[in-house]
């Protein structure tokens, strides 16, 4: 399955493809189901997922990471931010 990768380099995104045994709903009631980190492919319950900063779907609707992906993409953005002068 091809989904959309936000690159900060380019400010656009690229398409990158995931395995298609995946499971990355973009939606679900069940907070037990177990889906895939659309970054690194781990197990987890759906009710434990983080909305991706940097997967999105057409819509622009975030899939779901688990929480070391998540807050790994969330400090480099910090970091490139503070070097830009755009936060302290």
């Amino acid at each position: 399955m091809k989904i959309r990768k936000w690159n900060d380099e380019k400010n656009d995104y690229d398409l990158v493809e995931i395995p298609n045994n995946w499971k990355c709903p973009m939606y679900s009631n069940d907070m037990s189901l177990e889906i895939n980190c659309v970054n690194c492919g781990a197990s987890l319950p759906y009710g434990d997922g983080y909305t991706s900063m940097r997967y999105h779907n057409n819509s622009g609707f975030g899939y779901y990471e688990c929480k070391k992906c998540y807050y790994e993409y969330y400090e480099k953005r910090v970091e490139r931010a503070r070097a830009k002068g755009e936060i302290k």
